[in-house]
């Protein structure tokens, strides 16, 4: 990787972030998850003349087809929190911490290094002279463009501190066509390869816009992009299937270390790979069921129970049965969820006919849940119960 050291006057740089003149890679880089009292802190130690970390900028070169030339785009790869956090005090959305009633945690600026007094100013409320001051501040930038493949998300990563990514946020910023695979069937948004997610995925639920979570007067707001705990689900089914193809194992852990090492195991995957494919073929077979629309249309499934229906699905796809099961399967699904709601509603009440589904339904989550064991031993009262209401018949 090439690099080179330059300086930007904050105002600069805050500028071309404001006016999306350094977009971030979306591929692999999340939003902003600053909490209020770090944008705070950040602010002040701005006004106090400290010296920041290094941002780290990604130059891309790309053909102009109008200009016949090279149109070089700058990718901020490190700093967007901190850029954030100057944008929205600018914007007067949020004041410095006061000396008295601020949260625990919050930087207050003492009076004899802070003569000005801003503290519990907002951006309108600084003196000229502290403007001037704060958008004078000159920032480090380090500017690189890549020698090989992947550089700058192997870069990415290693940078991450503060507030971690999930698992699942890593795992898409990881290079490999398993993760290419991810993205592209069960979507992120603002990429453009994971832009139109598989129909199949409109069964399960997802998280619309940023989550608020209340402190006292505080709120702290975390980025979710809609997705990402669909990309953590479909990694886990798509390992499940691609196991099933290639070494004959009917189920697998879902921990995060064995999904971590599939990733890892299938950087690259061939354009008719089987494997691949059969996973793609029992999402496809899902969706061309009969009445999948009431599946659509009605509740969200739980991940847990879209991964059985996707199980079954593919069990019935790869295996010697008639066709007469396609008709059937939703009408059955809806009739073993309704049973599993009742036993969930009737808790330890249950007995009777009921009593297994309250089992099954208490191993969809706990200790074991997401072992290769404690999968395999809800799958097969869950198989049972579908062959006796869909009267499977092999050939």
């Amino acid at each position: 990787m090439k690099y080179e050291l330059k300086t930007y006057t904050l105002q600069k740089l805050a500028g071309a972030y404001r006016e999306n003149g350094l977009p971030i890679n979306r591929e692999y880089q999340r939003g902003p998850k600053w909490k209020k009292g770090q944008n705070q802190d950040l602010i002040d130690s701005l006004l106090r003349g400290y010296r920041l970390p290094l941002f780290y900028v990604h130059l891309v070169d790309k053909p102009d087809h109008f200009g016949d030339g090279v149109r070089t785009t700058r990718y901020l790869v490190d700093g967007q929190q901190r850029l954030e956090a100057i944008k929205l005090y600018m914007q007067n959305a949020f004041a410095l911490a006061e000396p008295q009633g601020e949260r625990l945690g919050a930087v207050v600026p003492p009076l004899i290094q802070n003569p000005t007094g801003w503290h519990g100013k907002k951006w309108d409320e600084l003196t000229k002279e502290d403007q001037q001051r704060f958008l004078g501040q000159e920032l480090l930038v380090m500017e690189m463009r890549e020698e090989a493949d992947n550089e700058v998300r192997d870069l990415f990563i290693r940078l991450q501190s503060g507030t971690p990514l999930t698992p699942q946020e890593k795992r898409d910023a990881w290079p490999g066509d398993f993760t290419e695979f991810v993205i592209r069937y069960a979507g992120k948004p603002g990429t453009e390869v994971g832009r139109n997610p598989h129909k199949f995925f409109e069964l399960v639920p997802r998280r619309l816009g940023p989550r608020r979570r209340v402190f006292g007067d505080d709120e702290e707001e975390n980025y979710v992009d809609g997705l990402v705990d669909t990309r953590k689900f479909f990694a886990g089914l798509a390992m499940t299937i691609m196991r099933r193809e290639r070494d004959g194992v009917d189920f697998v852990d879902l921990k995060g270390k064995t999904i971590n090492d599939f990733y890892r195991a299938n950087l690259r995957l061939a354009p008719d790979d089987p494997a691949k494919n059969r996973v793609i073929a029992t999402l496809d077979c899902v969706v061309a069921l009969p009445r999948f629309s009431a599946l659509v249309n009605g509740p969200k499934l739980k991940f847990n129970m879209a991964f059985h229906l996707a199980l079954l699905a593919d069990t019935l796809n790869n295996g010697d049965y008639t066709n007469a099961w396609r008709a059937d399967l939703v009408t059955a699904f809806q009739s073993f969820q309704e049973k599993v709601a009742q036993a969930r509603v009737g808790g330890s009440d249950i007995a009777g006919p009921l009593l297994p589904y309250e089992r099954f339904a208490k191993g969809l989550s706990g200790g074991g849940s997401d072992t290769a064991v404690g999968i395999r031993r809800r799958h097969a009262f869950f198989l049972d119960q579908m062959y006796r209401a869909m009267r499977i018949e092999l050939y």
